[in-house]
């Protein structure tokens, strides 16, 4: 017998900013895979990576990042897999495969960068051309440069199926540069160089570009393709 999945119907165009940066480089059919997975999303959707992205805020925000706690997590993921089957053991398994990914390539990195907080408070999500963008950093951080306080925020990305490319990824940086500087309070100036996407799976952070102007009207303009075409989804 055919199972079916229960879905809900967005009447009003919304993307989160990792799909917003997949949907940069798609090609056309993708592209409008995207568009409905985002009108037509499931009713009810169990988080895949959860304790991943738990481990890698948890450490960044530390008062003394240690690899070992990384290190400890991962394993203690194993542990559990190997008690369990089927998608949850692969679950489980795909979460200790990104942390250490992230320790291996970017934790060092990362973490001298500045001081970390995590943002727990949901802020107002952005519109762009008619679309909702559901930003939501991941990640503040705030540091000393030339005498000067700066910040900046972060937003991880999980999935190994599909890396972003680099194109993409500053185009999401480019993005949370904005949101930063519009919708996080502080005296701090938002550096370019600290608003980070960072992909994960791929072990890389892609930071804000310079010409910050070329890559936002790029995205308005992907943002008012997609409001067109969501009433045809």
């Amino acid at each position: 017998m055919a199972t079916t999945t229960a879905v809900r119907i967005r009447t009003e165009p919304r993307i989160s900013l990792p799909t917003l940066c997949a949907y940069m480089e798609a090609p056309a059919g993708r592209r409008q895979t995207i568009i409905a997975g985002q009108k037509y999303p499931p009713a009810f959707q169990v988080t895949y990576y959860r304790e991943a992205p738990s481990a890698v805020i948890s450490y960044l925000s530390s008062d003394e990042p240690d690899e070992s706690m990384l290190a400890n997590e991962a394993a203690a993921l194993r542990l559990r897999a190997a008690a369990a089957s089927g998608w949850e053991q692969q679950r489980l398994h795909s979460n200790a495969e990104a942390i250490g990914i992230f320790r291996h390539s970017l934790a060092q990195s990362l973490a001298t960068l500045g001081t970390f907080s995590p943002l727990r408070q949901k802020l107002a999500k952005p519109i762009y051309a008619g679309v909702e963008v559901s930003v939501q950093p991941d990640l503040l951080i705030t540091a000393t440069r030339r005498g000067k306080d700066i910040r900046g925020a972060v937003k991880l990305r999980f999935g190994k199926d599909r890396h972003l490319g680099s194109e993409a990824g500053r185009y999401g940086a480019a993005v949370l540069y904005l949101y930063a500087s519009d919708y996080i309070s502080g005296e701090e100036a938002v550096a370019r160089s600290l608003c980070l996407l960072i992909d994960v799976h791929a072990g890389k952070a892609h930071e804000a570009p310079r010409s910050q102007q070329r890559y936002l009207r790029d995205v308005e303009a992907a943002c008012a393709e997609i409001a067109a075409r969501w009433s045809a989804f």
